[in-house]
């Protein structure tokens, strides 16, 4: 019996990804500039982002680090992998990193992880007749090709090493990372297998990705809020809680005025008192993150 229980706690923080992007997908109808914050990079781009000039320290200089105070164009540029060749970001970065500095540790995370990407984008090429598709697949594998030209030294440790960067730049107070490590279960603890082994990770996880998501959402941050409404929504992260989910999508639209949609659908199925005890709650919270 235990083992069965255990089995679907580990089913449930697998999912936690899965059910974040299906809340994604529901809120993209309100929020059509919303930024999602994943730790795949994009795959829809058609070309490379432009490179600005210098190193990777001088390309973060300016970086402001609150993404409920920035433009989505803004969040972009500061998930955008630094320019420079990967192992000279790498040297450049990691003392600095090491040393607590949650950005630079934050923009390891992003090269590697995009040199990852590349890689795997350059032979997954997929044949076709269709021409739109297949000038899509072309121009998104000349994209690849040309990303890995900054790829030279990658290797399957580094690319392991994604984790450890993530949860150093999350830890050490970085908001995007943080909001990336809360729903990146799989990168974080690895699959099924790592988690039955590891259920003090686990636990770990869970207590640390919450603390996340309610810091930021505290502070007015609405992908952190959105993120709260769908883990309430699918009872993972938290035990299910259709009053909570609804009061977040409530504060949502008290901030942003384009979450009608999802207040809609997270309360067709409560009584008219839950949804006034949600709306109590959200109040409470917005007066508190941003009264």
């Amino acid at each position: 019996m235990r083992r069965w229980i255990w089995l679907m706690l580990v089913a449930a923080v697998l999912a936690a990804s899965v059910f974040v992007i299906a809340t994604a997908n529901r809120i993209r109808q309100d929020h059509p500039t919303s930024v999602e914050v994943s730790a795949q990079p994009s795959t829809d781009r058609t070309s490379s982002p432009p490179e600005t000039q210098g190193s990777p320290a001088s390309a973060l200089a300016n970086a402001t680090r609150r993404p409920g105070t920035l433009t989505n164009e803004e969040i972009g540029d500061l998930q955008k992998p630094v320019p420079g060749k990967l192992m000279d970001v790498i040297d450049e970065l990691a003392p600095r990193a090491e040393a607590g500095d949650a950005r630079a540790a934050h923009q390891i995370f992003i090269k590697i992880n995009d040199c990852k990407w590349a890689i795997e984008a350059s032979v997954a090429a997929i044949p076709t007749t269709d021409e739109t598709a297949k000038s899509a697949e072309k121009a998104r594998l000349s994209e690849a090709l040309a990303r890995l030209e900054s790829c030279e030294g990658i290797t399957q440790d580094l690319i392991d090493s994604r984790a450890k960067w993530l949860t150093m730049a999350a830890d050490n107070g970085d908001p995007l990372a943080q909001l990336t490590y809360a729903s990146s279960s799989s990168l974080i603890l690895g699959g099924a297998a790592e988690m039955m082994a590891n259920p003090r990770a686990v636990d770990d996880f869970k207590r640390k990705s919450l603390n996340f998501l309610m810091s930021l959402a505290e502070r007015g941050d609405v992908s952190a809020i959105l993120q709260l409404c769908g883990a309430y929504d699918a009872g993972v992260l938290v035990p299910q809680d259709s009053v909570r989910a609804y009061a977040y999508a409530v504060l949502a639209n008290l901030i942003t005025g384009r979450s009608q949609n999802l207040v809609q659908v997270m309360g067709g199925n409560l009584t008219i008192e839950q949804q006034e005890q949600g709306q109590q709650i959200a109040r409470a919270l917005h007066r508190r993150c941003c009264g």
